[in-house]
């Protein structure tokens, strides 16, 4: 994030912007059919604003691991959204 305080360390500023940048490709990806996407995308930068000037290490690989996290449980319930719909070959 552009704002981000120098009492961050580098590594770590960079790891949020990728990891922030990856949530929003991963939401135009999850929801390019569902039409969900600008209200996908409008939560995340929300989510990450509201923490934009944490500067605790701790609390920043926390909020991490909480947005991978989200991520992922999304990431299932479009699956099985998807595999409701019989769009997900299932093996045999």
């Amino acid at each position: 994030m552009a704002g981000m305080p120098r009492l961050v360390p580098a590594h770590v500023a960079e790891n949020v912007v990728r990891l922030y940048r990856d949530c929003l490709r991963m939401a135009d990806y999850l929801t390019h059919s569902r039409g969900r996407g600008p209200s996908v995308r409008e939560h995340i930068r929300s989510e990450f604003r509201k923490h934009a000037h944490e500067t605790d290490p701790a609390k920043i690989a926390e909020l991490k691991e909480s947005a991978v996290r989200a991520l992922s449980n999304y990431m299932i319930y479009e699956a099985g959204n998807l595999a409701r719909r019989g769009k997900i070959l299932r093996p045999r």
